[in-house]
């Protein structure tokens, strides 16, 4: 239910369509939540039946009517709740991870470019987190929401830091089981 209650927070902040709570999540949310718009739809559908989400349908004349949902009261008390519960994480997927150690079969060359191409994406990620970081930093006004959120984007820049720094050690180290 987690991708529920994060809904039910960035309605919290602002109402919105699903495709608004989806660029939000995209734009706002990278760095702790991914997910993709049908998700999103599914969701709001299993919030309406619960009713911690309404709508409002707005008439558009040149693209088709939208549905704009609103938090309720029970789902302010739920996210309320979810807020206050403890949390257990599952442990990442890490895919490219498992390939690495499942690949006692793979040439070094190929261990290379998983760990090179890992390491592009985390890169072009840390590009977004920073960007993101500075756009909100400059908008900050010191508002206390504010700043919690600009810390959870200083966790995630740190844990960047660290496994780029990991990738580029491997990389080095890997051309050594040549000898193996």
């Amino acid at each position: 239910m987690s991708l529920q209650h994060i809904l039910l927070g960035l309605l919290n902040d602002q109402p919105g369509s699903g495709y608004d709570l989806n660029k939000r999540l995209q734009s706002e949310g990278q760095h702790f939540w991914m997910t993709d718009q049908s998700q999103i739809y599914r969701a709001l559908y299993k919030m309406q039946a619960e009713e911690w989400v309404r709508y409002e349908t707005v008439i558009q004349q040149d693209s088709p009517n939208k549905k704009v949902y609103y938090i309720t009261e029970t789902g302010r008390a739920e996210l309320k709740a979810w807020l206050h519960e403890d949390t257990v994480e599952n442990p990442p997927a890490y895919l490219w991870l498992a390939k690495l150690y499942l690949g006692r079969d793979l040439d070094v060359d190929k261990m290379q470019h998983i760990i090179l191409q890992r390491l592009e994406q985390v890169r072009q990620y840390k590009q977004w987190a920073q960007s993101s970081h500075q756009e909100l930093a400059n908008g900050t006004n010191g508002h206390r929401i504010y700043a919690v959120r600009l810390m959870t984007f200083d966790y995630n820049l740190q844990i960047l830091d660290a496994e780029i720094e990991w990738l580029e050690e491997q990389l080095n180290s890997i051309r050594q089981l040549e000898t193996y």
